[in-house]
Parts: structure tokens; sequence; C-alpha cells
């Protein structure tokens, strides 16, 4: 569920929601059967990077619910658009103030 829960709050799959989903009037996206069924959800073996950070993320904001998580959450997002082979320029549609630069990317 972890492994589920960093794809859904990654900036892709925010991103992809965009797209697929109906803003509602409060400001989010409310998503139908069909177009959760249709989420591009990309299972690898190797969730556990995925996982260690959303249970960084989960124990900061237990402890602090005001904890500055935005570094934990950079990570997570840059372990999604590497599982979904985005390349640096794809990334820059997604999130144009990407902090990484074409090298340090890497892909």
């Amino acid at each position: 569920m972890k492994y589920i829960l960093a794809l859904l709050n990654s900036n892709l799959l925010k991103y992809y929601f965009g797209f697929i989903g109906v803003m509602t009037a409060g400001g989010v996206y409310t998503l139908k059967h069909g177009t959760i069924q249709a989420l591009p959800v990309r299972i690898t073996k190797n969730c556990k990077p995925f996982i260690a950070l959303v249970d960084r993320i989960l124990a900061a904001k237990a402890a602090d619910p005001q904890a500055d998580t935005s570094a934990l959450e950079r990570q997570l997002d840059n372990l999604v658009y590497r599982l979904y082979n985005l390349t640096y320029k794809e990334v820059k549609v997604i999130e144009p103030d990407f902090p990484l630069g074409r090298a340090e990317y890497g892909v």
C-alpha cells in the first residue's frame, strides 16, 4: 500500500490526474472507476526505496504535522521518474522547476 501511496502522491501521477480527473469546487481531483483502472501504475520488484521514503515522510508528519518533508518528496519523485523511464525533457514538462540539471538527473 505504501508503494501505491508513493506513486499516487508523486508529481508524475498528479500531472496525469490533470488530464483524466475532474477538478471539484474544492480544488481536488475526483476520479471515476474507469479512470482509476486506467492509471499507469508500474509495478517493480524493488519497492523498498519507495516504502522507506514514505515511512520517513509519515514519521516526520506524525512527529510534527508541519514538518517540511519536501526534500524527501523530491527524492520520491526522482524514484518515480526513473521508474517510468522519463527523460530529463519529460521531467521538465511535468516539473518546470525541477531542481536537478540534465547531468545530475542522468537519464
